[in-house]
């Protein structure tokens, strides 16, 4: 029932937010867009501010006000409303058939990202355990911590998830990202609408939002795909502001930058030629003294948007960084082990690799290829970098595998095509449109578009000269390809002219092929899918044997319609065992999923002891204990060791290696095998509870 609740309480806020902001000459999709992201962003600012304040009890008031604010807008204004279900109607009218095929896959994603539970590369080892630490310690500023990404990062987006948390539920979690994907899909068409016909902007979003890797962030709690949202919403908002300069849009951009920056600080990478390129195109189209007006005019509203901006700005989190870790990141020798270190010939080389990966035929192609022309496109592509590329580049500017324990082994360049979120890329579409769009739209565009066109061309040089290549950057390119739409947009009705009468058959080719890349990543998304392409079946086509493979891997069976979930497993299991109000020391290897345990007990102390504290355990991820050799992190365990009543081992053969912990004389309670739940889950390590003293 609570997770309902604050499912209502979202929606209010995000109608609310969208009818304030609705103009009668704006479109729909515009204002919802707009809606969506200034709810999540005043959300985000509020959960921050009382966290910093340390009394997060606080949010319940403001919430309820915020709320009641937003109840009063939608009867107030409920003429919006039918004027927005009057419009979706008749847009509905005009593309019956697309609209409803697109519209069940949206209601099947909606489904998802509120039933099923969180998945995804990161999600549960820091993304959401380190909210549940939030809300432990009542602050944002941690010291005990398994990983040190769960206390130096960005929070802006992370902290969303306090909503449904503090009721001790993760219920419903995805209705963010899947807010940020309606977001993206409405931002994209009323971009594009602005520049070209109706059946033009409708072709270009179907292009956007049925991208593979945009389909798994659907659901995806990685903090990756909101940037893309708030790029989005800057886009609009600085097209609004090349048209008209006025006090709401000007204050929205600044507040939507900030909230970008809060998320996750690649942001940065794309803010840079953000504010260099559409702060040329406002004083060309505008001049700098209506500008220098336009700020005097209105300096009350500068100074009241600096304590938004300041908490977005997470100045307060790397002040703490640097005086606790070393560097306003983060300890310097881990953050600048993600840095491409090998200058200009490594950026080189990671911009074509990047590009080769975005060359997606997807996994059916390669499937279907190797079956009757025993070949294997993304192989053959491999083998081209292999001759071509390699040679010159060599292994420059790759990333160190982290999971390998010979710290100097980079990873190997491959392309691989799967519908996985971790690995996955952006369809046909992100290479023979994407791409294409951006650098036709970088000479031919109008004046604005041109502007977005150097924009993201100047982010995917950057992101390749500044991060070592990795195969998991993938998701780093969202805002790049899904802020595409603009050029995609503008291309295609420059094609038009040249195509006339056969404009139309184009557009429809494109739309079955956007339909039959949408349901293909819903349904066989190895994360949240109903049939996985496996050796075993791609080796073996029958029905027998795709009816074998639903049956085991469909997401609904293993999860039992959302509720099967680890830690209320965990919870049951082991209740009975630990006291009311116990202490536990909570030791985890560096990639465990951490979240289920902590979330498993909710009237305990859980205090993270980082693994580098006993670096002679056994760990499952040898070579990960200690992501910093010589750094000495807090460990209660041994400074204070009567206060805790239990320790809690994840993957970690603590009664092997007694030696370390012998001094705590202790004794195994409870030995938990999640294969043995029926809990097949990525990460979710095997447990050992032994209670102290």
């Amino acid at each position: 029932m609570i997770p309902l609740l604050v499912l209502l309480e979202i929606i209010i806020l995000c109608l609310g937010a969208t009818v304030f902001l609705y103009r009668p000459k704006m479109m729909v999709s515009e204002a919802i867009c707009s809606g969506i992201i200034v709810a999540l962003l005043t959300l985000s600012c509020l959960y921050q501010t009382v966290f910093l304040i340390g009394v997060p009890q606080l949010a319940f008031i403001f919430e309820a006000m915020l709320v009641i604010a937003s109840v009063f807008l939608i009867r107030r204004r409920n003429n919006y409303l039918k004027q927005f279900w009057r419009r979706l109607v008749n847009f509905w009218q005009e593309h019956k058939i697309t609209c409803s095929v697109v519209g069940i896959a949206i209601i099947y994603l909606g489904l998802q990202a509120i039933i099923l539970p969180p998945t995804g590369p990161d999600i549960k080892d820091y993304h959401l355990s380190r909210v549940l630490l939030f809300q432990q310690e009542k602050s944002l500023y941690l010291e005990n911590i398994v990983t040190l990404r769960q206390a130096i990062f960005p929070v802006g987006w992370n902290i969303l998830n306090h909503a449904f948390l503090r009721f001790h539920t993760d219920y419903g979690l995805g209705i963010f990202p899947f807010l940020i994907y309606l977001s993206v899909g409405c931002g994209v068409y009323s971009l594009c609408r602005k520049l070209t016909s109706q059946n033009i902007a409708f072709v270009s979003t179907l292009v956007i939002i049925t991208m593979p890797q945009v389909v798994f962030q659907s659901n995806s709690l990685s903090n990756d795909f909101p940037l893309a949202g708030v790029g989005i919403f800057c886009f609009l908002i600085l097209y609004r502001l090349y048209q008209n300069i006025n006090l709401i849009d000007f204050i929205l951009l600044v507040v939507g930058s900030a909230f970008g920056l809060s998320i996750k600080l690649t942001f940065v990478l794309f803010l840079a030629p953000f504010l260099v390129f559409s702060g040329y195109l406002l004083f060309k189209k505008h001049s700098f003294g209506n500008w220098f007006k336009f700020l005097l005019n209105h300096w009350f509203w500068w100074i009241a948007l600096i304590v938004p901006v300041l908490i977005f700005s997470q100045i307060w989190l790397y002040s703490y960084n640097y005086n606790y870790w070393g560097g306003f990141s983060g300890p310097p020798d881990y953050v600048n082990y993600f840095k491409q270190a090998d200058g200009v010939k490594g950026g080189v080389a990671n911009l074509f690799r990047f590009l080769f990966q975005s060359i997606d035929l997807m996994q059916p192609t390669d499937i279907v290829s190797q079956r009757f022309l025993n070949i294997q496109p993304s192989n053959e592509l491999e083998k081209i970098y292999r001759k071509v590329i390699y040679p010159l580049v060599g292994d420059a500017g790759m990333l160190n595998n982290y999971l390998n324990p010979l710290k100097d082994s980079p990873y190997k360049f491959g392309i691989e095509w799967k519908f996985q979120e971790i690995i996955g890329w952006y369809g046909w579409f992100g290479f023979l449109l994407s791409i294409p769009s951006i650098l036709y739209t970088s000479i031919k565009g109008n004046r604005f578009v041109k502007i977005v066109s150097y924009i993201l061309i100047c982010f995917f040089l950057i992101v390749s000269y500044k991060l070592a290549w990795s195969p998991l950057r993938g998701r780093y390119f969202s805002i790049f390809f899904v802020s595409s739409g603009i050029c995609i947009a503008y291309t295609l009705d420059s094609l038009s002219l040249w195509l006339q009468d056969k404009t139309k058959i184009l557009l429809k080719v494109i739309t079955i092929t956007c339909i039959i890349t949408l349901y293909s990543s819903i349904l066989m998304n190895e994360d949240r899918g109903i049939l996985i392409l496996n050796r075993e079946l791609t080796r073996n086509l029958s029905l027998e044997n795709v009816a074998r493979n639903m049956t085991q891997n469909n997401v609904w069976k293993t999860t039992n319609f959302g509720q099967i979930r680890a830690y209320q497993t965990i919870n049951q299991q082991s209740k009975d065992l630990i006291k009311p109000q116990a202490k536990i020391a909570l030791l985890a290897s560096y990639y465990d999923d951490n979240y289920d345990y902590i979330l498993a007990f909710p009237n305990s102390e859980i205090v993270p002891i980082h693994a580098s504290s006993y670096s002679n355990l056994d760990y499952k991820y040898p070579g990960l204990q200690s992501e910093l050799t010589n750094y000495q992190f807090s460990n209660p365990l041994q400074s204070n060791p009567e206060s805790f009543d239990y320790l809690l081992c994840l993957d970690v053969k603590c009664e092997k290696n007694s030696e370390e912990l012998s001094f705590l004389s202790p004794k195994l309670i409870w030995h938990f095998q999640p294969s043995k739940q029926g809990l097949e889950l990525p990460n979710l390590p095997e447990a050992q509870l032994f209670e102290l003293n």
